[in-house]
């Protein structure tokens, strides 16, 4: 008799950096249930890291309009959202799922709308009481914790004991033809972008440190995404050869450059967590909120400047933990590290 085989949908419909991480947990899930089919509910934002994943075989795209980026209109977001909704949800139903874990901890939560799935079994975070359409839950409870721990000690409940750290290798894509492959063997990646403007380095600052590597001949490699970061790096990267400008990366080749760079340093956004997963020495300029939840586990250092208002808000428009980190202890983290792999 054949046995039926169990189908599982994880589900993360943010950006980047959350997909990421939730993608850490899919070897975990694999080992747990090695017959098992993989399904990922995601945004288009994290879409192309999904679809190169080889252990994910059925992808989903949804975009929420909450998390929408698109520099269009909410009424817009609202119509492509509701349209997008009703495809995803026959698509999910299709499917047959046995069990969905929704690693999403934030608004919009998502747990409705896996319920109108259909899926048997539905474990998700509850926040603030909600559990509404949960069969089991993940506690959002320890404040010491990074998100990615949150995720493993949460799921340890489900799936027995916490492992200490979850391999990531398995979702770096194929390279071909790498973008870096003009660049000299030796570059220091820099990500001056963010996701939140209030968490981004001033750019004076990141001038006076591009000045310091020009002066070391320190080769950087500065990346930009949006049309205001790209006009600041396009300004920088005309004053000396050793900075090198690169835009409008597909995701193969973004993964490459990072993963072919010796050092990486950005402010709080997907790269340095990236960065930090492919094994990369990354420096990350953190806010003090930040530090605590999306901190990366390993391969990286933070920096974020004391600040005595404590509980730090998400609401503070000076952001002096970001803002007051010294340039000068940025660039002798760079000379440090750099020194430590000549050795």
């Amino acid at each position: 008799m054949t046995q039926k085989r169990f189908f599982i949908l994880f589900s993360n419909i943010a950006h980047v950096g959350d997909v990421a991480l939730s993608l850490s947990l899919i070897p975990w899930a694999r080992k747990k249930f090695p017959q098992a089919t993989i399904g990922f509910l995601t945004s288009s934002y994290g879409e192309e890291m999904v679809k190169n994943h080889p252990m994910i075989e059925k992808i989903h795209v949804l975009d929420h309009w909450w998390l929408n980026r698109k520099k269009i209109s909410l009424w817009r977001k609202l119509r492509e959202y509701w349209r997008s909704r009703k495809n995803v949800l026959k698509e999910i139903r299709e499917e047959q799922y046995d069990l969905s874990v929704n690693l999403y901890s934030f608004f919009p939560l998502m747990h409705f709308f896996l319920w109108r799935t259909r899926i048997p079994q539905r474990i998700g975070y509850s926040r603030g009481g909600i559990r509404y359409g949960l069969t089991g839950f993940l506690p959002w409870c320890n404040n010491s914790y990074t998100l990615l721990e949150r995720h493993l000690s949460g799921l340890a409940r489900y799936w027995g004991q916490k492992k200490d750290l979850v391999t990531n290798d398995v979702y770096l894509v194929q390279r071909k033809n790498p973008s870096h492959a003009s660049i000299h063997d030796r570059y220091v990646v820099c990500h001056p972008g963010s996701g939140k403007k209030s968490s981004q380095w001033e750019e004076k600052k990141w001038l006076a440190l591009f000045e310091k590597c020009i002066e070391h001949k320190i080769r950087v490699v500065i990346t930009a995404k949006n049309l205001e970061e790209i006009s600041f790096a396009e300004h920088c990267s005309t004053r000396s050869e050793y900075l090198v400008l690169k835009t409008g990366l597909v995701w193969e080749d973004y993964m490459a450059l990072i993963q072919g760079a010796s050092l990486l340093v950005g402010v709080e956004s997907s790269a340095v967590l990236l960065a930090s997963l492919m094994g990369i020495p990354s420096l990350g300029i953190y806010s003090q909120r930040g530090i605590t939840l999306w901190r990366p586990c390993r391969n990286c250092t933070v920096m974020t400047s004391f600040c005595p208002k404590i509980p730090c808000s998400k609401y503070c428009r000076k952001m002096s933990c970001v803002k007051n980190v010294d340039v000068e202890e940025v660039f002798q983290w760079i000379c440090q590290n750099e020194n430590s792999l000549d050795s």
